[in-house]
């Protein structure tokens, strides 16, 4: 994901089943973003960072921990 968040215009970004455990707080960066799916990972908690999207209109988190 390190490399992902400079990619500031990105609307949508897939990261289900990817055996993730947590996601970076700069994920705060990707202002653009209006889709997010974190399903089937392993998260039990998210950085207060993603408060930054606003643009957010679709989070799918099904499946986590």
């Amino acid at each position: 994901i390190d490399n992902i968040i400079k990619l500031t215009s990105l609307e949508k970004l897939y990261l289900y089943y990817a055996s993730l455990n947590s996601i970076s707080m700069e994920i705060g960066c990707l202002t653009n973003l209006t889709y997010l799916d974190l399903c089937d990972n392993r998260f039990e908690s998210l950085p207060i960072e993603m408060g930054q999207l606003t643009k957010l209109q679709d989070l799918y988190l099904s499946f986590n921990s």
